[in-house]
Formats: structure tokens, C-alpha cells, sequence
């Protein structure tokens, strides 16, 4: 009996995970044939205004240095503006953004609090004030980034394309601090470059990723700012998905952020909000999008994959476990599925150094795979938090936001 239950088990858990790692599988492939593609440069004559806006919780620290990078674009200076939303700030940060040349808007409220009510704000204010002659698109960009100096050009690129919404390559600023900040940049390399690059590809609408946004004015009205929730990026990714928008990857927008180099409260914090707020948008849009009459069934198919698809840490735990139970029992054809599984999963791993260009050396980091797993498993069990949580900076305890 138990012999049967375990067997029945090996063969379900490999049944149920067969298609995510199909899905590995076309994104990995999807990638690779996007590799060289690149978009049609912007006119230099008339390129588009823009506001990159900054949502700012307690960013003493590192504000003013946000701040002077995005004032060392290279881009006509009077065809950009730098305006930092002080949300809620008990510190210095309004103060020292204006030192260092920016607008500031100041907010302030009890109850409606975190970087979604406040990109809420500071939006409606934008359309209400700004004529569509003053303000083209609205950039969004967290306050603790180095952007490279060719990030407006490319997103002009993107306009020019006649993209409303668009995404930035997001990935790490410090990234060789420590052996957590290798493994959080190459995870970043998958999920913010081969995965929204596969999407473009793809043809579907890309996640957003919460840094580097770009949304245009036209957009915006279409489809105005309306995400809440502990991962506001992507639920308003699932907002213009189902609204029938498309949001697009442009690759050569580069935005950098920093990484929290060591464990503890600020990096569990981080995770904690990520991972529990993909929970929260399995709920709120499963049944919306099977609902979905605009959506054509291969592509509602693979919404719906990537709106339940499991973290790698999950999905390698659960195959693992699948394999040994395969091959215990003696089960050989389930281990050549597995296999082929694993396979899948490796040739999705590799594509950060392939098609992304990531140092070699980062796989070196990867012999600390199991210690972060087994972290990032343990979080999972913890109990969610209940509102937006701003990451604590290097040297600074995480706030609420």
C-alpha cells in the first residue's frame, strides 16, 4: 500500500510539474532567438520629454546620489526632469533631493501608504497638471539606483516604437559585494532578462518589474496606476494584460539597483514581500483571466502558467524529490522524463551567460545554491506580511512604507 501511494506520488509530482518546465523550455529557446535583435535608434531632432519619477520612503542614505545620476543622462538636459515623491518621510530625504537639484513633492497620509499609493498620487497629479505638449512618458525609478547613461535614448527608442508601456533590463549595482549579492544578480539575470526577453519575443505582454518603468502619458489614460498590493509591479502588469495593453521588454534600457549583501530582517523582508505577493495575484486574477474573452487560448494558456509558475528553489525541490522516489521504486521511464526535465532546467540556467552576456564567474556563486534554497524554502513557511515593506538599505532596518 504505501509502496503504491509512493509510487502514484512520484509519477503525479512529475505530471504536475511537466509543463512548467516546458515552459522553461520555450522561454529559454524564445531568448536565444531574440539574442541580437535590437530596436530602430530614436530621432535626435525631436526626442520625447520625460519625468523620471522617484518614489522615496526614508532615502537619506542614498537620495542625493540617486539624484546626480539620473542628472548625468545622457540626454538633452531640458527634455527631462528628475521629481522625487518624499511619501511619508520622517528623515532628511526631501530636503537633500532638492540639494541635489531634483523637484520634490512632498505626501502624506495615515492610512494609504506604500510605493503603490504613492506612484497613485503623484501620477494623477502629473496627467492633471502636465499638458500633453510638457510630458511625453513617465519613467519610474526606485531610490537607491545607478542608471546607465544611455537609458533615455533607449527608451526613446522604445516610443519611437510606439511602445505605451516598457520595462528596463533591472538587475543588481553592487553585485560582486558578497556571495548572496552573485546569486541575487544572476537570479535577476533570469527572471528581469531571459524571462521578459522571452516574453517580447513571445509576442505576449511583459511582467513588469517595478524599477525602470516607462509608461506613456497616452497609456497612462488609458489605463491609469491602480496596483496596491505587496507586489504592485506585477499586479499592474496582470492590470493591462487583462485590459487588453501590452506592456514590452527594451533590452537596451539598463537600470541598476542595490542588492541587500547579507542575510537577516532586510533580506527576508525583500523575499517575504516578492514571494507572498505572487500568492496574493493568483487569487485576485485566476479567475479573471479564465473569464477572459479577448484572449485567444494559446495565449491565456500561457498567462496562466506564468501567473502559477513556482520559484526555481520550489520547482527543483519538488523534481528532486520526484526523481529519487522514481528511482527508488525502479520507475526507468520516469526517469528519463525527469532527465529530460533537469535538462530543460539547466539549459534554461545557462541562458543569463549565453544570450545576457553575465560574467562566467558567476557561476562559481552557484556552490552556495543549496544554502539559499534551503533559506528561501524556510521563508516560505513565515507568515505574510499584511502591507508594502520598504527593503532596508546597507546599514539600515527596513520601514514601513
Amino acid at each position: 500500500m504505501i509502496h503504491s501511494i509512493l509510487t502514484g506520488a512520484s509519477i503525479g509530482v512529475t505530471l504536475a510539474l511537466l509543463p512548467f518546465f516546458v515552459l522553461l523550455t520555450v522561454t529559454a529557446f524564445a531568448a536565444w532567438r531574440a539574442k541580437g535583435k535590437v530596436l530602430p535608434a530614436a530621432p535626435r531632432q525631436t526626442p520625447p520629454r520625460f519625468v523620471l519619477l522617484v518614489p522615496a520612503h526614508n532615502e537619506a542614505e542614498l537620495i542625493a546620489a540617486t539624484v546626480g545620476s539620473l542628472h548625468s543622462l545622457d540626454y538633452p538636459r531640458d527634455r527631462y526632469q528628475v521629481l522625487v515623491i518624499a511619501d511619508n518621510c520622517s528623515d532628511q530625504t526631501a530636503v537633500l533631493a532638492r540639494q541635489a537639484g531634483a523637484e520634490v513633492w512632498e505626501r502624506s497620509h495615515d492610512t494609504l501608504r506604500g510605493k503603490g499609493h504613492a506612484l497613485e498620487w503623484a501620477i494623477e497629479r502629473l496627467l492633471r497638471e502636465r499638458q500633453s505638449t510638457d510630458l511625453d512618458a513617465v519613467i519610474i525609478i526606485d531610490a537607491d539606483i545607478g542608471a546607465d547613461p544611455g537609458l533615455l535614448w533607449a527608451f526613446a527608442a522604445g516610443r519611437h516604437a510606439g511602445y505605451d508601456f516598457a520595462q528596463a533590463l533591472y538587475l543588481g549595482l553592487n553585485p560582486d559585494t558578497s556571495w548572496r549579492t552573485q546569486l541575487m544578480n544572476y537570479a535577476l539575470a533570469l527572471f528581469n532578462g531571459t524571462w521578459l526577453l522571452a516574453q517580447e519575443e513571445l509576442g505576449v505582454s511583459v511582467a513588469l518589474r517595478g524599477n525602470g518603468m516607462c509608461f506613456s502619458v497616452a497609456g497612462l489614460r488609458r489605463c491609469p496606476w491602480s496596483a496596491f498590493g505587496l507586489a504592485e509591479d506585477l499586479e499592474f502588469s496582470w492590470r493591462l494584460r487583462l485590459n487588453g495593453e501590452r506592456a514590452h521588454f527594451v533590452r537596451a534600457a539598463h537600470i541598476n539597483a542595490q542588492l541587500v549583501s547579507q542575510g537577516g530582517a532586510a533580506a527576508a523582508s525583500q523575499r517575504q514581500r516578492w514571494e507572498h505577493g505572487r500568492k496574493a495575484l493568483r487569487k485576485l486574477f485566476t479567475s479573471e483571466l479564465l473569464r477572459h474573452r479577448q484572449l485567444g487560448l494559446g495565449q491565456k494558456a500561457y498567462y496562466l502558467f506564468d501567473l502559477y509558475m513556482l520559484p526555481l528553489s520550489k520547482l527543483a525541490t519538488w523534481q528532486l524529490l520526484a526523481t529519487l522516489g522514481a528511482v527508488v521504486f525502479g520507475l526507468t521511464g520516469l526517469v528519463s522524463i525527469q532527465l529530460l526535465m533537469f535538462f530543460s532546467m539547466a539549459v534554461y540556467a545557462l541562458t543569463p551567460f549565453f544570450v545576457l552576456g553575465l560574467p562566467l564567474r558567476y557561476l562559481l556563486a552557484l556552490r552556495f545554491l543549496p544554502a539559499y534554497v534551503l533559506w528561501k524554502l524556510w521563508l516560505y513557511g513565515q507568515r505574510a506580511p499584511r502591507q508594502w515593506i520598504r527593503t532596508g538599505r546597507e546599514g539600515g532596518a527596513s520601514k514601513e512604507g
